[in-house]
């Protein structure tokens, strides 16, 4: 019983210290899962500091066996709130990424997210059950290896680091794996859908050597387009530019992880930034799911496009992605690409620093591809090349 509950303290400490460190580390991502599972604007900013501060007290607390009982029953408290909250997301169909683990997992919650969280829980609750009602929550770290001499510990040490890396290895491969059959399924149906369009697609010993630059040349003027809102109003470029300053559109999808990462700080960016910038998002996909993360992150300009049109027209080939447009209605800066350079952006735009990019030529697009972007739902033949950076 000992050995259980000392390791049962363990991997609630390992567990706790991995998700306190890495919430630390992604501040950012943690008040935006704040704010996806309805914890109020106001709150979110010391909650996302406060959160991986207590985890990392509870990790403490497990280590020592005198205060083990009191660390598994903040412990069990804080994964009964997780299981709560994402129990009830669940069932309003409610699903983004919890951020549990910082930047080191990507994924949304489901299913095994709630698995893993009760059974933390319930080893909680063993821990805490075994020494309030036992007055026994384990022996100390000091008690089992208090009697080991020096190269007894190195040997123990080298061990504990060898069976990280190897844990580390493995969890890489793992989602290594996971990443590439992902990626082969989105293959395959791209290919099922270019053969769909009769559009062949060519090797690329074939190919021209030389590659579109991404993004159109500083000082272009900005494609316009006509767009539709959420709930069936329109939307210009001209209208955008109606206040006559800087206006940042930004190209997500709702099925793009980090895209609906960043979604809080766009809200945040389209209020608190209105004297200085224009900020609208230029989506895609169904109304609903839209509708969902407009109002998960208190966003206001959001824009459909029926494909890519926009994206296209603009030479953007992943997400997300955005491109400044001068109050002159010209391009005034080259595509950033993820969120960190699109947050570089946005500070720059704010201040009035954007830099200006070397001029180079522009690139038009050949006829043949100008006609594929116009035709509804068909495939781009100049852009199999397309990255996303959700994948």
């Amino acid at each position: 019983m000992d050995a259980l509950l000392l390791a049962a303290r363990l991997i609630l400490a390992a567990v706790f210290v991995v998700s306190g460190i890495s919430k630390l580390f992604d501040l950012s991502g943690s008040q935006a899962a704040m704010r996806s599972f309805g914890v109020p604007e106001r709150l979110t900013r010391a909650g996302g500091i406060a959160l991986p501060i207590v985890e990392l007290a509870i990790a403490v607390l497990l280590i020592p066996a005198a205060t083990a009982s009191w660390g598994a029953l903040l412990a069990l408290l804080l994964l009964i709130v997780f299981v709560v909250g994402i129990s009830y997301s669940l069932s309003r169909g409610r699903k983004f990424d919890c951020h549990c683990f910082g930047q080191l997992t990507t994924s949304e919650i489901g299913p095994p997210t709630l698995i893993r969280n009760a059974v933390l829980a319930v080893l909680a609750a063993f821990v805490a059950y075994s020494g309030f009602a036992n007055n026994d929550p384990g022996p100390g770290i000091t008690n089992v290896f208090g009697g080991l001499n020096t190269f007894e510990w190195v040997m123990l040490v080298i061990g504990i680091i060898l069976l990280a890396a190897l844990a580390g290895v493995a969890w890489l491969l793992v989602h290594l794996l996971g990443q590439n059959g992902r990626l082969l399924v989105r293959l395959d149906r791209i290919e099922e859908a270019l053969e769909d369009a009769n559009i062949e697609l060519t090797d690329d010993d074939d190919e021209d050597e030389e590659e579109e630059e991404e993004g159109l040349p500083f000082g272009a003027p900005a494609p316009a387009f006509t767009l539709s809102g959420l709930y069936g109003e329109t939307m210009t470029l001209d209208a955008l530019r109606a206040a006559e300053k800087p206006v940042l559109l930004i190209f997500t999808d709702p099925t793009c992880g980090p895209c609906n990462a960043m979604m809080g700080d766009v809200g945040k960016w389209q209020h608190d930034l209105t004297d200085k910038l224009t900020v609208a998002v230029i989506t895609r996909g169904s109304l609903e799911d839209n509708r969902t993360k407009k109002k998960q992150n208190n966003l206001t300009q959001v824009l459909m496009q029926k494909d890519n049109e926009v994206a296209d027209a603009y030479m953007t080939f992943g997400t997300p992605t955005a491109v400044l447009v001068r109050p002159d209605g010209t391009i005034g800066s080259g595509p950033a690409a993820g969120a960190d350079q699109i947050r570089a952006l946005v500070k720059q735009a704010a201040e009035g620093k954007v830099p200006v990019p070397k001029p180079r030529l522009a690139v038009v697009p050949r006829p043949a591809q100008a006609a594929d972007a116009r035709r509804p739902g068909a495939a781009r033949s100049w852009q199999h090349r397309q990255r996303c950076s959700c994948c």
